[in-house]
């Protein structure tokens, strides 16, 4: 062995490096040992644009009926954040009436904005779907630069990598998706009490839904940009419980994807109770790279990616907070659409 040549090399990878991690965590054999992903974006390019497309099409279509509101194939993000503005001019008026805040949640739900917001000590509860939606309000339309603005401006870059436009609406049965989502109860509540039709206006989303995709471009997406769930390093991935931008459930999917590939011994998941995408503090971090060591040194995962071991390791280094906690997260809304659809 030469002099300084590490014995060990792990991969860290955080949002777009946290797919970037889990690809290599694929194909890493023989270069890299094990992989950390810290709240990346492990369900994929594809699932990433079309639930964020879904959720624009919904606040589009229901809140704007009638109006021609670009969504795709944008020419710059000037362009871009000029229909973020349009979109969130519309979510405002909407959150003053009780339908409006019915078909926000809808819209939201699709784009999987988790209910939790900054200065709140906690989520409300799933028995408070009015607070549910107030928090997933704030977090997706308000602040200087709003997530929906960060996805919007975004989305020239995407298309400018893949070679086009990868996101795609026609065929989607919206009534299926919602189904699938862990806000549906919440969703329905609120149409229930503002009176309204949830079953009309996702009929109106699936009838109207006619945007298509650049076949090429979903396919260099796919090639570049997707894990298969095929591991030949071990992997750990670490995910705040409310991410505005990668949102955790993107974990379930990817856990389901890894399972199904026969390498869900390789893989474990933790989860942070604290609010922001990539919101860890350096200790959370520090005990994901230690755990992950031992799995690489050791060959077993042992108890040490459980969320007690690494809340004890991560209190005891004083590097910040230790918010390691149990969590399951629920299905990605909108994950997994068939091919044929675009």
């Amino acid at each position: 062995m030469l002099p300084g040549r590490p014995q060990r090399v792990l991969a860290f990878g955080t949002s777009m490096g946290g797919l970037v991690s889990a690809l290599e965590a694929q194909h890493g054999a023989g270069r890299i040992d094990g992989a950390l992903t810290t709240c990346g974006i492990v369900a994929g390019a594809v699932n990433l644009n079309n639930y964020q497309l879904d959720g624009e099409y919904a606040l589009a279509q229901l809140l704007l009926p009638g109006r021609p509101v670009q969504l795709v194939r944008f020419t710059s993000a000037a362009q871009a954040l000029g229909t973020a503005a349009t979109l969130q001019g519309a979510a405002a008026q909407a959150q003053n009436s009780a339908a409006g805040r019915a078909r926000l949640a809808l819209a939201m739900a699709f784009i999987n904005v988790p209910p939790w917001a900054a200065g709140q000590t906690a989520p409300p509860p799933p028995t408070d779907p009015a607070a549910q939606e107030a928090a997933q309000y704030q977090v997706e339309f308000t602040g200087p630069f709003s997530t929906l603005d960060f996805i919007e401006a975004g989305r020239p870059s995407i298309d400018a990598a893949a070679g086009g436009s990868g996101t795609w609406t026609r065929g989607t049965d919206f009534a299926a998706v919602l189904h699938r989502s862990p806000y549906r109860r919440e969703v329905a509540a609120l149409y229930r009490a503002a009176g309204l039709s949830l079953r009309g206006d996702l009929n109106t989303l699936t009838e109207h839904a006619d945007i298509t995709a650049d076949p090429a471009a979903v396919r260099s997406l796919e090639h570049t940009s997707v894990p298969d769930g095929r591991l030949e390093v071990p992997e750990l991935d670490l995910h705040t419980i409310s991410d505005q931008l990668v949102p955790v459930q993107q974990e379930n999917y990817y856990r389901h994807l890894v399972r199904e590939a026969g390498d869900a011994d390789l893989l474990r998941q933790a989860y942070v109770a604290s609010v922001g995408h990539c919101n860890f503090s350096p200790a959370e971090l520090l005990a994901g790279v230690l755990a992950l060591g031992h799995r690489v040194a050791t060959g077993d995962w042992d108890s040490v990616a459980e969320p007690e071991s690494l809340d004890r390791v991560a209190s005891g280094l004083g590097l910040g907070p230790a918010r390691f906690t149990e969590y399951r997260p629920g299905p990605l809304t909108g994950a997994g659409r068939a091919r044929e659809r675009r």
